[in-house]
């Protein structure tokens, strides 16, 4: 998994998400009063999060996980924060800090479950200096590598729990945020979106 390419959020929306069958959206039509709801919601806890640089990253991961949680996703599928301990039988002892699991898969002991685990979430305090993808010149630091090979060993850990060609995951650093897919040569990753000022 040595290679990533990087593209803009739009583009990873339209070419590199999957398409759903019969012209189905990727959150089905919502009503008017249900945009302006969730509209809200997603105003009111993003500026929750947004505090000084010093806020651990449950934090905010909680606070996106309850909001995921709130939205009724399709299909029951759940979120989750492991902010304690591994998964017991996973030797490799890793904690991601949120996924999202199908209907009656997330677990609710804290710890995370890797063979079932449908998208990661990996939350970072700061913004630039948290970025692993954030490549301009002068700014790849010790603290970029190390955001990198966490975020690859969590893919790896993924693909060793689970037959699986490709999946997804977020990185969310701040006010910002990156979609990314896996699979076993690399990932593609979104150029950062500002979820404070694009909701």
């Amino acid at each position: 998994m040595g290679t990533n390419f990087v593209i803009d959020f739009e583009e990873f929306k339209q070419d590199v998400l999957p398409s759903l069958p019969n012209g189905a959206t990727k959150f089905g039509r919502l009503a008017l009063h249900q945009k302006r709801w969730l509209f809200e919601k997603s105003a009111k806890a993003f500026t929750k999060i947004i505090k000084p640089a010093e806020m651990s990253e449950i934090e905010p991961a909680e606070t996106v996980v309850d909001l995921i949680n709130s939205v009724n996703l399709p299909n029951g599928y759940k979120a989750a924060t492991f902010c304690y301990d591994p998964e017991e039988t996973d030797s490799t002892h890793l904690k991601v800090d949120a996924a999202l699991y199908a209907e009656g898969q997330a677990p609710e002991d804290g710890a995370p479950v890797w063979s079932s685990c449908r998208l990661y979430m990996e939350f970072k305090k700061g913004s630039t200096a948290a970025d692993p993808f954030d490549d301009r010149l002068g700014w790849n630091t010790k603290s970029h590598d190390e955001a990198r090979s966490q975020l690859i060993t969590y893919a790896w850990n993924v693909f060793l729990y689970q037959h699986r060609v490709a999946f997804f995951s977020l990185l969310i650093t701040g006010d910002c945020f990156r979609a990314m897919r896996w699979d076993r040569s690399g990932v593609v990753v979104s150029r950062k979106v500002n979820y404070v000022e694009d909701p």
